[in-house]
């Protein structure tokens, strides 16, 4: 494929700017998962262990209310732990809608479980026909509440547990993301030299050759000039190229009409040198002082033409290179 400057350019340019997308394309996703990773740590696991702590105050709410109404019998007392036992359900409700793992799920049921027994221990002291103040149930109701207790630390621990290993995986990703925007950065800015040093090597390079081919030619050398390049720099040296051919055509031809020109003045000046001697000789007749200084004139441009005749051959020989030198 033909690559001219134009497109070595965009070329260059093309690959940078691919390579900041592709920085930025990877950073925005990066940020995304860190997000999605912090809202789902936020949303379920940290939801889930305020409710379970609400749960504690709950049962320290319903315990006074349950001692009161086991140990009186009294139906109010009751009917206040029983809407705090509502709300105690409800949020044991809610944390399973959070979607949370099996495992706590499973924690949760143990605590329905646990709280619906110390419910119903509590309904059947404050409505049952027991003796009042029967300490065996009061202790089985006080365990059960240790139980629950101990069944909701565990949850909430298993929560914070699970909110700092969230949080060390979005701080491994942002490292790991930034290290990779980082080196995508970086291999931008090297992508961006290279194009940038290959971009001038093939602009350069030719100008180089174009510059000394020329001098070249300046100095009478009319050898080809040999650019490799598939662009604007080829087109160039063909042209010069071109203009050179032209150039030692018309060279040569100058030169041998110069030799031409020298050997045509030789002739008639010799043939004109020839008569001029005879003259000069009175071997057809005598000459006045007048002719003989006529002849004299004439044999002075005879010489200055010969001599000039000298000069322009060898001026062709010098510029065809055939003059030798001692």
């Amino acid at each position: 494929m033909k690559l001219t400057i134009y497109k070595k350019m965009w070329l260059g340019f093309g690959i940078i700017i691919l390579l900041m997308l592709a920085a930025n394309v990877y950073m925005i996703s990066a940020l995304r998962g860190v997000m999605s990773g912090t809202k789902d740590t936020f949303t379920y696991d940290m939801r889930a262990a305020d409710l379970a702590k609400q749960m504690k105050a709950i049962l320290y709410d319903e315990e006074p209310y349950a001692q009161k109404a086991a140990f009186f019998q009294d139906k109010d007392y009751f009917k206040v732990f029983e809407e705090q036992s509502k709300v105690f359900t409800q949020f044991a409700d809610s944390i399973r809608s959070l979607g949370v793992s099996d495992n706590k799920v499973a924690i949760v049921h143990r605590v329905q479980e646990s709280h619906a027994w110390f419910t119903e221990a509590v309904r059947r002291a404050t409505f049952g026909s027991g003796r009042r103040g029967d300490h065996a149930d009061e202790n089985e109701r006080s365990d059960t509440l240790d139980v629950l207790h101990a069944q909701l630390d565990q949850f909430i621990k298993l929560n914070q547990q699970a909110v700092q290993i969230a949080i060390g995986e979005i701080n491994d990703g942002m490292v790991h993301s930034t290290n990779v925007a980082y080196f995508l950065t970086v291999g931008a800015f090297i992508a961006a030299i290279i194009a940038a040093v290959f971009i001038t090597l093939t602009i350069t390079k030719p100008i180089g050759v174009l510059i000394r081919g020329t001098e070249e030619i300046a100095k009478g050398k009319f050898a080809p000039i040999a650019v490799t390049t598939q662009d604007e720099m080829s087109l160039l040296a063909q042209a010069i190229n071109d203009m050179s051919a032209k150039l030692e055509s018309i060279d040569k031809l100058k030169t041998e009409m110069m030799h031409h020109i020298s050997h045509e003045l030789r002739t008639p000046l010799q043939a004109m040198t020839s008569a001029l001697n005879l003259m000069t000789d009175q071997r057809y007749g005598t000459l006045n002082n007048e002719q003989l200084r006529l002849t004299s004139f004439i044999r002075e441009g005879i010489n200055k033409i010969t001599a000039f005749s000298h000069q322009f051959l060898d001026i062709s020989k010098i510029e065809s290179g055939a003059m030798k030198y001692n």
